[in-house]
């Protein structure tokens, strides 16, 4: 399994967990996982669409600009 950012590609090294969700007010549901990746913890949420949005982790964007 891999992210791809831009044009970058970046592997996964590990999935901590994986959740799935329904938003109370719309009702649409989504996935949300968390991964391990360049040795950073980041949450990937995915609509129903598969639609994807990465969210930076605690420590900062997890990945180094090109």
């Amino acid at each position: 399994m891999s992210i791809t950012v831009g044009d970058r590609v970046y592997p996964v090294d590990e999935v901590l967990s994986r959740k799935r969700f329904q938003d109370k007010d719309s009702g649409k549901r989504y996935e949300l996982f968390v991964c391990q990746v360049g040795g950073k913890t980041v949450k990937i949420r995915r609509d129903e669409a598969g639609e994807c949005e990465l969210s930076p982790s605690a420590d900062g964007f997890p990945f180094p600009p090109k």
